[in-house]
Protein backbone atom coordinates (compact mmCIF):
# COMPACT_ATOMS: atom_id res chain seq x y z
CA UNK A 1 0.00 0.00 0.00
CA UNK A 2 1.06 3.40 -0.76
CA UNK A 3 1.80 6.39 1.82
CA UNK A 4 -1.56 8.02 0.75
CA UNK A 5 -3.70 4.87 0.54
CA UNK A 6 -2.67 4.35 4.01
CA UNK A 7 -3.06 7.95 5.59
CA UNK A 8 -6.76 7.87 3.36
CA UNK A 9 -7.09 4.15 5.08
CA UNK A 10 -6.50 5.55 8.70
CA UNK A 11 -8.77 8.31 8.26
CA UNK A 12 -6.10 11.27 8.52
CA UNK A 13 -6.76 14.31 7.56
CA UNK A 14 -3.21 15.81 7.71
CA UNK A 15 0.35 13.88 7.58
CA UNK A 16 1.88 13.36 11.14
CA UNK A 17 4.68 11.87 12.29
CA UNK A 18 3.29 8.98 13.93
CA UNK A 19 1.15 7.65 10.30
CA UNK A 20 4.84 7.90 8.59
CA UNK A 21 6.62 6.15 10.75
CA UNK A 22 4.14 3.07 11.47
CA UNK A 23 4.03 2.90 7.36
CA UNK A 24 7.69 3.26 6.94
CA UNK A 25 7.76 0.41 9.52
CA UNK A 26 4.82 -1.83 8.50
CA UNK A 27 6.73 -4.24 6.41
CA UNK A 28 7.90 -7.38 8.90
CA UNK A 29 11.12 -8.72 8.53
CA UNK A 30 12.55 -6.31 6.83
CA UNK A 31 15.93 -4.38 7.74
CA UNK A 32 16.29 -0.72 9.51
CA UNK A 33 17.90 0.24 5.68
CA UNK A 34 14.53 -0.60 4.38
CA UNK A 35 12.59 0.99 6.50
CA UNK A 36 14.74 4.10 6.27
CA UNK A 37 14.86 3.66 2.70
CA UNK A 38 10.69 3.71 2.67
CA UNK A 39 10.47 6.92 5.12
CA UNK A 40 13.33 8.84 2.81
CA UNK A 41 11.06 10.29 -0.36
CA UNK A 42 8.04 10.54 2.87
CA UNK A 43 10.24 13.41 4.59
CA UNK A 44 10.58 15.91 1.27
CA UNK A 45 6.84 15.16 0.88
CA UNK A 46 6.02 16.31 4.55
CA UNK A 47 8.33 19.41 4.21
CA UNK A 48 6.14 20.06 0.57
CA UNK A 49 2.67 19.75 2.72
CA UNK A 50 4.09 21.90 5.93
CA UNK A 51 4.52 24.59 3.59
CA UNK A 52 1.03 24.47 2.17
CA UNK A 53 -0.37 24.07 5.25
CA UNK A 54 1.27 24.09 8.78
CA UNK A 55 -0.95 21.91 10.47
CA UNK A 56 0.96 18.83 8.59
CA UNK A 57 3.82 17.66 10.86
CA UNK A 58 7.79 17.61 9.21
CA UNK A 59 8.80 14.58 9.55
CA UNK A 60 12.49 14.78 11.33
CA UNK A 61 15.84 13.64 10.18
CA UNK A 62 16.84 11.58 12.85
CA UNK A 63 13.33 9.25 12.74
CA UNK A 64 15.12 5.96 11.50
CA UNK A 65 18.26 6.66 11.28
CA UNK A 66 20.10 5.51 7.71
CA UNK A 67 21.92 2.49 9.08
CA UNK A 68 23.00 0.51 6.19
CA UNK A 69 25.16 -2.88 6.71
CA UNK A 70 26.75 -4.15 4.35
CA UNK A 71 27.23 -8.03 3.47
CA UNK A 72 30.28 -9.72 4.84
CA UNK A 73 32.85 -10.76 2.15
CA UNK A 74 33.88 -14.34 1.33
CA UNK A 75 37.30 -14.06 0.91
CA UNK A 76 39.66 -16.63 -1.04
CA UNK A 77 42.17 -18.53 0.38
CA UNK A 78 45.40 -19.40 -1.95
CA UNK A 79 44.44 -22.35 -2.42
CA UNK A 80 41.47 -21.70 -3.40
CA UNK A 81 43.24 -19.20 -5.86
CA UNK A 82 45.10 -21.85 -6.94
CA UNK A 83 42.49 -24.24 -7.84
CA UNK A 84 40.63 -21.49 -9.39
CA UNK A 85 43.36 -20.84 -11.86
CA UNK A 86 44.18 -23.86 -12.66
CA UNK A 87 40.25 -24.75 -13.26
CA UNK A 88 40.57 -21.64 -15.85
CA UNK A 89 43.39 -22.94 -17.23
CA UNK A 90 41.30 -26.13 -18.46
CA UNK A 91 38.92 -23.81 -20.54
CA UNK A 92 39.11 -25.61 -24.36
CA UNK A 93 40.32 -22.10 -26.47
CA UNK A 94 43.91 -20.81 -25.21
CA UNK A 95 42.88 -17.00 -25.17
CA UNK A 96 40.23 -17.14 -23.10
CA UNK A 97 42.07 -19.56 -20.66
CA UNK A 98 45.00 -17.24 -20.16
CA UNK A 99 43.08 -14.73 -19.92
CA UNK A 100 40.51 -16.13 -16.90
CA UNK A 101 44.33 -16.82 -15.03
CA UNK A 102 45.40 -13.90 -15.35
CA UNK A 103 42.45 -11.68 -14.10
CA UNK A 104 42.42 -14.31 -11.10
CA UNK A 105 45.66 -14.03 -10.66
CA UNK A 106 45.79 -10.33 -10.32
CA UNK A 107 42.98 -9.70 -8.27
CA UNK A 108 44.46 -12.33 -5.58
CA UNK A 109 47.98 -9.78 -6.41
CA UNK A 110 45.83 -7.11 -5.91
CA UNK A 111 43.32 -7.38 -3.31
CA UNK A 112 41.09 -5.88 -5.58
CA UNK A 113 37.40 -7.58 -6.29
CA UNK A 114 34.97 -6.55 -9.45
CA UNK A 115 31.72 -5.04 -9.06
CA UNK A 116 29.70 -6.78 -6.71
CA UNK A 117 27.06 -7.28 -9.34
CA UNK A 118 24.88 -11.07 -9.39
CA UNK A 119 26.31 -13.48 -12.06
CA UNK A 120 24.81 -12.61 -15.30
CA UNK A 121 24.38 -8.33 -14.34
CA UNK A 122 26.44 -8.06 -17.12
CA UNK A 123 30.57 -7.00 -15.11
CA UNK A 124 32.48 -9.44 -14.23
CA UNK A 125 32.22 -11.64 -10.86
CA UNK A 126 35.20 -13.55 -9.39
CA UNK A 127 32.19 -15.90 -7.98
CA UNK A 128 30.30 -16.36 -10.64
CA UNK A 129 33.62 -17.06 -13.11
CA UNK A 130 34.30 -19.64 -10.25
CA UNK A 131 31.09 -21.21 -10.50
CA UNK A 132 30.65 -20.90 -14.47
CA UNK A 133 34.68 -22.68 -14.69
CA UNK A 134 33.77 -25.41 -12.39
CA UNK A 135 30.45 -25.73 -14.10
CA UNK A 136 32.15 -26.22 -17.42
CA UNK A 137 34.67 -28.76 -15.93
Amino acid sequence: MDFTAHLDAEGATYLSIEAAAAWATAPPGVTAYWHWWRLYPIRGFSRYLHAIDHRHQVIPQDLLPYQYTRATPYLITDAETITLMHTAGHIERRLPAATYQTLIGLLAVTGLFSGGQPCGGGSFSLVCAAQRLLMER
